[in-house]
C-alpha cells in the first residue's frame, strides 16, 4: 500500500517552476532536462509494485491518473490538529495582516503574493522557511515580515488577529483551500487569489505584473467584503481533524486488501 502526497512535481507538470529560466543556472537546467525523462519512467515504473494507492486530494488522484495512468483506491485526507485553532473572542482585532504558512519552494509561487503586498504595501507575514527564503526577501518591500520556522509553534496566535492568508501557488493538499490549516474567527483564504493557475510551460518571469498578480489583488478587494462566521467555519475545518484520520485509513486499507484478496 502506499499513501500518496503527489507524484514527482519537479519532473512533471512543475518542472519548469524549478528549473525554468531564473531558478537554476544553465548546467542544472540542461541537466535536468536531461535527467527528467528517466526519471519520469522510474516514477511509473515504480508504482507497478504497489498492490493499492492511496491519495491524500481528489486533486491528487487525478494527477495520479493523468501521470502514472492508474485509478486510486481511495482518497483519505491528511491530518489537520484542529484543537489548535479556535474562533477568537469577539471585538477589534489587534492587528490586520495577510498570512502565509508554507515551505519557501519554488512551486508555492510565494514571490506572487510578495510582489503584490510590496506594491500596495499591505502587511504580509510569511512563517516558514525553504531555498526561496533569500531571492524572497530580496524582492520584498518594507510590509512584508519573514518569521522563519520558529513562528510555527506560536501559529494558533498569529490566526488570531484579524489575518487572512495566500496560498498563490497550485495546490495539492487534500483539504479544500481554506480548510487546509484551520482558521479561527477571523482568519479565511482567497477564493479569488486560488483562481489563478501557473502554466505548465511558462518560465517564472514570462507572465505579465498584471497577469501574475490580478488574482490576488482581486482576492484582497474580496477579503475586505467578507462577513465570515467563525464558528461555522470551524466547524467545517473539523471534518479534517486528525481523530477521524486513522480510522479512515484503516478503513481504506482493508478495503484494498479486501479487493487483493479477491
Amino acid at each position: 500500500m502506499a499513501y500518496i502526497h503527489t507524484p514527482m512535481r519537479y519532473v512533471w507538470d512543475q518542472f519548469d517552476a524549478y528549473f525554468g529560466p531564473g531558478r537554476a543556472g544553465l548546467a542544472t537546467r540542461l541537466a535536468a532536462r536531461a535527467v527528467a525523462p528517466m526519471l519520469r519512467r522510474w516514477d511509473v515504473a515504480s508504482t507497478r509494485r504497489v498492490h493499492g494507492l492511496i491519495a491524500n486530494s481528489r486533486f491528487v488522484a487525478e494527477r495520479i491518473r493523468r501521470y502514472w495512468r492508474r485509478e486510486v483506491d481511495a482518497v483519505v485526507h491528511p491530518p489537520v490538529d484542529t484543537s489548535r485553532f479556535v474562533p477568537a473572542a469577539e471585538g477589534p482585532a489587534p492587528e490586520e495582516y495577510a498570512l502565509i504558512v508554507s515551505a519557501l519552494v519554488p512551486y508555492k509561487r510565494i514571490e506572487l503574493a510578495v510582489e503584490a503586498f510590496s506594491r500596495l504595501e499591505r502587511p504580509l507575514w510569511i512563517v516558514g522557511d525553504g531555498p526561496e527564503r533569500q531571492r524572497l526577501a530580496k524582492a520584498a518591500g518594507r510590509s512584508i515580515r519573514f518569521l522563519g520556522t520558529s513562528a510555527r509553534t506560536s501559529c494558533p496566535g498569529c490566526t488570531r488577529a484579524r489575518a487572512s492568508s495566500s496560498c498563490p501557488g497550485r495546490r495539492t493538499s487534500a483539504s479544500p483551500r481554506w480548510r487546509r490549516r484551520p482558521p479561527d474567527g477571523r482568519s479565511w483564504r482567497w477564493g479569488a487569489a486560488a483562481r489563478w493557475r501557473p502554466s505548465s510551460t511558462a518560465g517564472p518571469e514570462s507572465s505579465s505584473p498584471n497577469r501574475r498578480w490580478s488574482p490576488l489583488l482581486e482576492g484582497i478587494a474580496a477579503i475586505d467584503r467578507l462577513q465570515p462566521d467563525p464558528v461555522g467555519i470551524h466547524e467545517e475545518a473539523r471534518r479534517f481533524d486528525v481523530a477521524r484520520f486513522r480510522p479512515e485509513l484503516a478503513r481504506a486499507i482493508e478495503s484494498c486488501l479486501a479487493r487483493a484478496r479477491r
